[in-house]
Order: C-alpha cells, then structure tokens, then sequence
C-alpha cells in the first residue's frame, strides 16, 4: 500500500545493544519519506499489533507502544534474534 516502508525507507540500522532488561536491540532510522509513512500507519494503529513482513515472510510482530517517528527499536529476547531479524532487513 502506499504507507509501507520499504528497504529505502531505512536510513541507518544498528544492531549490538541491549536494553535494561536485556533485551536485544535493533536501533533503525528512517528517511523523511519513511517517517512519514510510518507516522501515518502507526497513528492510524496504535496500541495494536504490527507485523513486520519481508519477502511475504513475517519477521516479526510487535504491539506498537506508541506511534513510530523517525527512528525506533525493534526488541527481542536473544541477540540470535535480533541478528536474524537484522540480516532479513538488511536483504531486503
């Protein structure tokens, strides 16, 4: 649809760190047209869930917290996880 975001969309992804929970994190920053996109989509869905899909593969689903700007973090328990989740991205 017109509010995906697409490989294009993502100006910066950083992968490594973890949260105080330990959590592992991917840190991703979006591309003006991006923050818009996603602005758009996550307002019109907060508090509701959102499946991040790639190649018609569902690589993760998340509750959204709040709406998404320019940058956000993608969670998961293990730092395999967030690995796997980031060579998808980065395929993309």
């Amino acid at each position: 649809s017109h509010n995906d975001i697409i490989g294009t969309h993502v100006s910066h992804m950083n992968t490594g760190t973890t949260d105080h929970l330990g959590q592992s994190i991917i840190s991703l920053r979006l591309t003006d047209l991006g923050s818009k996109c996603a602005s758009q989509l996550t307002h019109e869905n907060a508090l509701r869930l959102l499946a991040i899909v790639v190649g018609g593969e569902v690589v993760v689903v998340a509750k959204l917290e709040s709406p998404l700007w320019e940058s956000f973090t993608i969670r998961s328990k293990t730092v395999a996880e967030s690995n796997r989740i980031a060579g998808i991205l980065r395929r993309q």
